[in-house]
């Protein structure tokens, strides 16, 4: 039977209820005098998450995996960091001459910057302790780039108009590009091995390989421009130009510009960084997510593909799976047109990717992976690996994620290639077009023979935006009463220095909250900290259970949690049903500084109604704080008002069924009065 490529349910709608909850964008960060301030990658949605404790921010760098923004003061001396949604700010570091740019390393919880003042490049932990110099006699050190896999820094010197690199440790000092006018801004290209610097002499951005050879100009005739980033997967270079109070962006070949946000007031915006990292959080009861708009298994071979630029497809060694592919390096673009009245799209695939892919390994790779809606909406800027020795950057972002081989995988080795795993992946975003275009690219593979991907199970689903966030507590603010919570106890972990909610162990706490405004259905989602010798499953010293619940209502998470070696948990499973290897689906390991810890993005989406909902978090079964704990960060809920539509009377109830069986009657008399041969 044929499929049907592009459906409309409109029937289901008087039935379910799309819910779209929680979608959180990417955001660009830039400082400028007395503030931090952030947007979206377009330009929109403008807000300052840090105004206090700042005299005058310059140098700015983003890490999602410790949910942090850290910036140098030049004025007063500091290095400092507050939670990317928002909140105080903290010292890390004080008595500087004149920091300037600084980079973050999350998996060797380092972070680097430069001191212009006294001509150094300067490290020390994430919490700002073992502070240590790494190059000094530089002329004016300014912006700086870390290659952590090569074990490499890059910085632009702004007095000797070049640019250099050393080993993160300071030695095997290099000048790549020399006689430049005034370089200050610095991003890398990992993908393409290319360096990019703004010129704020010759007010134009350049780009040279790694090695500093082919030096080539991007863009001329800019304003004051001091920083630069890059969004590899859409293509997109941001800039800030401080002259005017622009913030700015062209694709990466220098075409395209766009202004994103003009005439800043106050203070210019210096420094750039990107945070392209993103919580999908759409979910739904029975896993419905809106009207269905698109489905494909590729199973189809008459199905000519009109949608996606390219038709090719295989099938599978093993099991005969038919999907979309391979491709390997270039883009792979897929378009959808007439899309209904919608504010959210939900879009899932299975990935496949074969062949000896080496994720964040630089001499022969990375390997990176991304999708990008519209243009300019990067879902997905990403590493895989299948190598034995390389890291890869999913589930995070590349560059800066790096976790084990295959990290995430649904599947490994099932597809009958030399080396393939599986990803089932999904995300949600805003979008309101008729249209939707959607980019899946491949950047630094090696051909389909050697490293390619395809895609299988590709769904998408449109629904209407009505979600509203009725509350969002990262527990940064000190002076916050907490009388929400029925137990308002916090602690700071002892790396990064993040407060969280606990500890906690066999016990629970509750959230109150009360004067919702009208909504259908609502979604918690938090940061759930699992600390020390959690035993998951057991058999012998367990289960150790969390559990998620609405009071007087239905439970949510009843799992397992594993942090002992050689141990089993239920998560992302439900106990005692889930026998997952320890730490599996967590989104940080080792981060917090404990013993053992781990980190889980938590996300759960249920019917409610009242105007009071009360959530209880519970450990059971734990054997005290000193040896099982656990904690709670970043605690959101999101609640949904459903669209309104017409119910039918029982007259139209049965004038509808009354249609259908005169249809139903009159296709069968019909058929029957045909020729015997006629079909």
């Amino acid at each position: 039977m044929r499929r049907n490529r592009v459906c409309w349910i409109a029937a289901l709608a008087l039935v379910f209820c799309p819910v779209a909850t929680g979608v959180r964008a990417q955001h660009m960060f830039w400082t400028g005098g007395e503030e931090i301030r952030a947007a979206g990658l377009d330009g929109t949605h403008m807000h300052s998450p840090v105004t206090s404790g700042i005299i005058e921010s310059l140098g700015i760098a983003v890490s999602p995996a410790v949910g942090k923004v850290y910036w140098t003061d030049s004025t007063a001396g500091k290095i400092q960091c507050a939670a990317q949604s928002g909140g105080v700010s903290q010292d890390l570091v004080t008595g500087f001459m004149d920091p300037w740019g600084i980079a973050i390393d999350p998996a060797g919880r380092k972070m680097y910057w430069t001191d212009s003042a006294t001509g150094k490049i300067q490290r020390a932990e994430l919490d700002g302790t073992a502070v240590e110099d790494t190059v000094t006699g530089l002329s004016f050190p300014a912006r700086i780039a870390l290659d952590t896999d090569a074990g490499k820094v890059y910085w632009t010197d702004s007095y000797s108009n070049k640019v250099q690199r050393a080993d993160l440790d300071g030695s095997n000092v290099e000048d790549l590009v020399t006689g430049l006018g005034e370089p200050t801004g610095m991003a890398l290209d990992l993908a393409a091995k290319k360096i990019y610097w703004t010129d704020n002499f010759f007010h134009k951005i350049q780009r040279s390989d790694l090695d500093g050879g082919n030096v080539e100009d991007v863009l001329t005739g800019l304003g004051g421009i001091l920083d630069i980033d890059l969004d590899l997967i859409a293509g997109k270079m941001y800039w800030t130009d401080y002259a005017v109070g622009d913030v700015l962006r062209a694709n990466t070949d220098g075409s395209g510009i766009e202004t994103l946000i003009t005439g800043l007031p106050g203070s210019s915006p210096f420094g750039i960084a990107l945070d392209l990292s993103r919580h999908n959080l759409m979910c739904t009861s029975a896993d419905y997510s809106g009207t269905t708009v698109y489905h494909n298994d590729f199973e189809d071979t008459l199905d000519p593909l009109t949608e996606w630029s390219d038709d090719a497809r295989e099938v599978t060694p093993v099991a005969e799976r038919e999907f979309l592919g391979r491709h390997s390096n270039g883009t792979l673009t897929f378009t959808l047109n007439a899309l209904p009245d919608h504010g959210v799209i939900t879009m899932s695939f299975d990935l496949f990717i074969i062949g000896s892919w080496e994720g964040n390994l630089s001499s022969s790779g990375p390997d990176v992976w991304g999708v990008t809606v519209d243009g300019g909406n990067t879902l997905l800027q990403t590493t895989f690996s299948h190598e034995g020795g390389s890291t890869q950057a999913y589930p995070g972002t590349f560059p800066e994620a790096r976790y084990a081989r295959r990290e995430g995988a649904n599947e490994t080795n099932t597809l009958g290639y030399d080396r393939d795993s599986v990803y089932m992946l999904k995300y949600t975003f805003l979008h309101s077009g008729e249209t939707l275009v959607v980019d899946f690219v491949g950047l630094g593979l090696e051909g389909v023979a050697d490293e390619s991907w395809g895609l299988d199970n590709v769904w998408v689903w449109a629904a209407p935006a009505g979600s509203e966030s009725f509350y969002f507590n990262n527990f940064e603010d000190s002076g916050n009463s907490l009388e929400e919570w029925s137990d308002p106890a916090t602690d700071s972990t002892p790396v990064g220095g993040r407060t969280f909610l606990g500890p906690f162990s066999d016990s629970s706490v509750i959230l109150t909250l009360n004067g919702l405004p009208p909504h259908d259905t609502a979604t918690v989602e938090c940061d759930l900290f699992v600390i020390d010798s959690w035993d998951g499953n057991g058999p012998t010293s367990g289960p150790d259970i969390w559990d998620l619940r609405v009071v007087d209502g239905p439970a949510l998470w009843w799992t397992t949690f594993a942090d002992s070696p050689g141990t089993f948990q239920a998560y992302p499973g439900a106990y005692p049903n889930g026998a997952y290897a320890g730490q599996t689906g967590a989104t940080e390991v080792g981060a917090l500084g404990y013993t053992a810890d781990s980190v889980y993005h938590i996300v759960s989406t249920f019917e409610h109604s009242s105007d009071a909902l009360a959530l209880s978090f519970a450990g059971v079964g734990l054997e005290g704080l000193a040896d099982e704990s656990w904690g709670l960060d970043n605690v959101a809920v999101t609640l949904t008002e459903c669209p309104e539509h017409d119910i039918p009377t029982i007259t139209e109830w049965g004038m509808l069924v009354m249609t259908i069986l005169l249809v139903v009657v009159g296709t069968r008399l019909f058929a029957g009065r045909l020729p015997a041969d006629s079909e």
